[in-house]
């Protein structure tokens, strides 16, 4: 069983995490998920953010997805709530 994921910023694997969610959250890719003409580009961004944790952290994603929901720090970190 895996541990449940818990956002470690002073963790390799985290820093490498929070600078590609800088660049996912940022205006520029807010810009580009525009011009692919997504229908919700907060939900596409939010989808590439998923991809991205289950992949880095080699995780399934409907496991990844109800971690998510479960944890309110992962929340937090991933800009789903308001800190």
């Amino acid at each position: 069983m895996l541990s449940p994921l818990i956002p470690d910023i002073r963790h390799p694997k985290w820093i490498i995490v929070v600078k590609l969610l800088e660049i996912i959250a940022s205006p520029r890719a807010n810009k580009i998920a525009g011009r692919l003409k997504t229908y919700d580009k907060d939900k596409f961004l939010l989808s590439i953010k998923v991809l991205i944790l289950s992949d880095l952290f080699e995780r399934d994603i409907s496991r990844l997805v109800s971690e998510i929901n479960d944890y309110i720090a992962l929340k937090r970190f991933l800009g789903l709530i308001q800190r």
